[in-house]
């Protein structure tokens, strides 16, 4: 019999490598890849970066997890695009993405308009033509990839639908004594039941 440890130390490991062997041929394949990328933190508070890909083969769609993992530090642009920009590489697809979709967080829609400090504008503000003004032999650590960047249509909705509740007054109230509710619930087991039944 395997020991406990050898699921996690030997099994897992050895199926995770077969996937992502697997992943990168398959991807070899591809013309053109999509990415969602989200950052999220969980109720203990550790933070994780999920990178998925979505493109066309054989006629037809597929999404695939290229990466979902803790995201360590500060969650500053630098940091998230650093993070994507490892996992594409890790995968040779760089030059495959043609649009990033990620919510409309300032610092995600920041990762990925980033160019280098020395190509931007005296006003800091980045222009088209800037990737243009680039070297070829640029070792910067930016890189003007990827070409397009669209915000999450569910999220921006999202953001419509709380910004209409917040302006009328009376939904603003009900849903400030849903919260209240909500919360008490959370903190009384007896009153949690008695909304159950």
């Amino acid at each position: 019999m395997p020991s406990r440890k050898h699921p996690s130390s030997v099994l897992l490991p050895q199926h995770s490598t077969t996937v992502q062997t697997r992943l990168k041929t398959q991807l070899q394949e591809v013309q053109n890849i999509c990415l969602t990328i989200n950052l999220w933190s969980s109720r203990d508070m550790r933070s994780f970066i999920g990178v998925t890909g979505h493109f066309i083969l054989d006629h037809t769609m597929n999404s695939v997890m290229l990466a979902c993992r803790r995201f360590k530090g500060s969650h500053t642009s630098d940091n998230i695009y650093d993070m994507c920009q490892e996992t594409v590489a890790s995968y040779n697809v760089g030059s495959k993405v043609t649009t990033i979709v990620t919510d409309n967080a300032a610092n995600m829609v920041k990762a990925f308009t980033l160019f280098p400090v020395e190509q931007l504008d005296e006003d800091n503000e980045f222009d088209d033509n800037d990737c243009d003004i680039l070297p070829p032999d640029d070792t910067t650590k930016f890189e003007c990839l990827p070409p397009n960047h669209s915000p999450c249509f569910a999220h921006t909705l999202q953001l419509v639908v709380k910004d209409g509740m917040e302006q009328d007054g009376q939904i603003k109230q009900i849903l400030a004594k849903v919260s209240m509710l909500v919360s008490f619930c959370r903190k009384s087991t007896v009153a949690a039941e008695v909304l159950l039944n």
